[in-house]
């Protein structure tokens, strides 16, 4: 499989190894999910001191809360004002 523009393979590939090396069920230093959310929506919002640093390069819980958000936002519809 070959990867697009966006490097999506490398960041599905980089997400798999994160989940399975490195679990972190008590969340310990993971941001909000207020914060997660923000950064899914606006990243350049979100600065490295409100992501604790690089934490979520290596937190399974906040790799798999970020899937979820992207997810929820990819499907999510957008609010169309139509017209009489």
């Amino acid at each position: 499989m070959e990867d697009d523009e966006n490097d999506t393979l490398a960041f599905e590939r980089w997400e798999a190894y994160v989940i399975e090396h490195y679990p972190n069920p008590e969340r310990t230093g993971c941001p909000s999910r207020e914060t997660l959310k923000r950064f899914v929506d606006s990243p350049a919002q979100v600065g490295l001191e409100d992501l604790n640093d690089t934490h979520i390069t290596r937190c399974r819980e906040c790799v798999m809360d970020l899937r979820e958000l992207r997810r929820l936002r990819d499907t999510s519809t957008p609010n169309v004002i139509t017209e009489p």
